[in-house]
């Protein structure tokens, strides 16, 4: 079992790895964008896209408005 963890793991840090922080930042930048001049942000999808884009919302929510946080 614990050859399967470290397995995952080490996979998981090579994905990380791959990620451009610079993609990130340049697909943060319109979210902030919109959070600061107030404006909506829709996020659509269609069957198993559907759960996604409401995971992503509620993720948008939680953070934005601090529900995270004790």
């Amino acid at each position: 079992m614990e050859n399967h963890i470290e397995n995952f793991i080490e996979e998981l840090k090579a994905g990380m790895d791959k990620i451009s922080h610079s993609e990130i930042a340049r697909a943060i930048e319109p979210l902030l964008s919109a959070y600061k001049n107030n404006s909506r942000i829709f996020i659509i999808g269609n069957g198993g896209s559907s759960a996604i884009a409401s995971h992503f919302a509620n993720d948008l929510n939680k953070t934005v408005l601090g529900l995270n946080t004790p």
